[in-house]
């Protein structure tokens, strides 16, 4: 079986107007197929795709609005049923879908899944704290640097390893103010 993106980048509507990327990977074959959807903040977020399309699933990778800066969950719930509203519309879907990811995406699948869409057969987080708003990014509301370690280090892994050194160690690096000078520009 070979994969195809098709194609390669799709705006999808939210019912208020706002698109959300997503890519759409498909099995080859005439289908229709189920559905593995995952939600997430990371354009990149198709990266495990073909082993979901191997086994004859459509995988859909979607990008959430939302960044560390702010807005991040606000619409997850919506947005996730609105994908899946779009995804049982098209002709490659057979009816059935099942929420799939780590961390951000499994807390999407854990906000989406009380609105009760229809077609949702399943949802598998994996690794998710129990409590996004009191323990996860933010305590209470405020963003915790810490926790955001490992986002941060995937994301500028190279320039955050020399920065982090730069300043002695984590707990001096995250003193350091203000914070956006610690991104590349």
């Amino acid at each position: 079986m070979t994969a195809r993106v098709i194609p390669d980048s799709l705006n999808i509507p939210m019912r208020d107007g706002e698109e959300l990327k997503t890519r759409v990977w498909k099995p080859a074959g005439s289908g229709p197929f189920p559905v593995i959807l995952e939600r997430g903040y990371d354009p990149g977020i198709d990266w495990h795709a073909e082993r979901f399309i191997l086994s004859g699933y459509v995988y859909v990778g979607q990008q959430c609005r939302g960044n560390l800066q702010g807005g991040m969950f606000r619409t997850d719930n919506i947005d996730g049923y609105d994908c899946m509203n779009w995804i049982v519309e098209q002709p490659w879907c057979n009816g059935d879908i099942a929420m799939y990811g780590r961390s951000f995406m499994a807390a999407t699948q854990i906000l989406t899944a009380p609105e009760h869409h229809p077609n949702l057969r399943a949802i598998v987080p994996q690794v998710i704290n129990p409590s996004i708003w009191e323990r996860g990014y933010w305590d209470h509301g405020a963003l915790q640097l810490p926790r955001c370690k490992a986002y941060l280090s995937n994301k500028i892994a190279d320039d955050m390893t020399h920065k982090v050194a730069e300043y002695g160690g984590w707990d001096a690096f995250y003193r350091h103010l203000p914070l956006i000078t610690l991104i590349p520009q």
